[in-house]
């Protein structure tokens, strides 16, 4: 089952988890140093495999609380311009 508000079909094995191991597997980036942000991080939650992982992991409550706290995250990494991935930030800012 996914979130209240939805339901997440998919195959067997495939959540969030996978996702993140996909991400670590294409961009080469450690999953200690990713970023998820969830509503549903707690165990049976939608999220949660995100956590288990080893992702870190910022709880929101809903999408108004997600989007404060990626805007504060784009304001204290100095990119104002354009949105940038907390996961490209610790990697690509000096090359840019």
């Amino acid at each position: 089952m996914g979130g209240s508000t939805s339901i997440d079909v998919t195959l067997p094995g495939i959540d969030k988890a996978y996702g993140i191991r996909k991400l670590r597997e294409i961009l080469g980036v450690a999953i200690d140093e990713m970023l998820f942000i969830g509503d549903a991080l707690f165990p049976g939650g939608n999220d949660y495999p995100a956590r288990e992982a080893g992702a870190v992991c910022i709880q929101v409550r809903d999408p108004h609380e997600t989007k404060r706290v990626i805007e504060t995250i784009i304001a204290l990494s100095g990119w104002t311009h354009a949105f940038v991935p907390f996961t490209f930030f610790r990697h690509t800012r000096k090359s840019l």
